[in-house]
């Protein structure tokens, strides 16, 4: 599955599709919503809205909006890769 944020021609609205072939399928959750149902063990489905864009009409965007803030990462095995380094 490939998530996207995209902008269709001609609008100024960023949106959340999958890419399936050389089309963009919009779907009904918000970036969040899509990440964490994709994520983990147990992945749901997303609603797709029925809107399809094709490729060549989508501008791809950053994965993360930019909120003028950083973003910090912490991985689980943090203590492990720290050990490693030392």
């Amino acid at each position: 599955m490939r998530i996207a944020r995209f902008r269709a021609a001609a609008e100024a609205e960023a949106r959340i599709g999958l890419v399936v072939d050389d089309a963009i399928v919009e779907v009904a959750e918000t970036w969040l919503e899509a990440l964490t149902k994709c994520s983990g063990t147990d992945p749901g489905p997303l609603l797709e809205t029925g809107r399809r864009f094709r490729l060549s009409e989508c501008q791809f965007l950053a994965p993360l909006p930019d909120h003028g803030r950083g973003v910090f990462c912490i991985g689980m095995n943090y203590v492990d890769h720290d050990a490693e380094a030392r």
